[in-house]
């Protein structure tokens, strides 16, 4: 997945930026887990209470694939700023097809 969208930000004359969206390497894995991280400190958006380490995503990293259950970055002027994560809902027939989505941004 892949595609790049217009991003208004700034004041009053918000200056045109873009937005591009795609699949995440293992090379973004620093940048997911400080995502991660800073929402786990907030306590707003996780229910975790302890800062994850890279080694220790690495395995929940490699578990997805773009095919079925993709990690996407949200990337603008070559930095991620966000990540979007695709997981399994619940191992029941009713449910295939069903996914739980993550959604972080700095």
């Amino acid at each position: 997945m892949s595609g790049v969208f217009p991003a208004r930000v700034g004041g009053l004359r918000p200056r045109l930026q873009e937005l591009q969206i795609r699949d995440a390497i293992e090379a973004d894995l620093p940048a997911i887990v400080e995502i991660h991280n800073a929402a786990i400190a907030t306590r707003i958006s996780t229910a975790q209470l302890d800062p994850v380490t890279i080694e220790g995503r690495r395995e929940w990293f490699r578990a997805h694939s773009p095919v079925q259950y993709p990690i996407w970055v949200a990337e603008r002027d070559g930095a991620v700023t966000g990540w979007l994560s695709f997981r399994e809902f619940l191992p029941r027939c009713a449910y295939r097809g069903t996914v739980e989505v993550s959604v972080l941004r700095q």
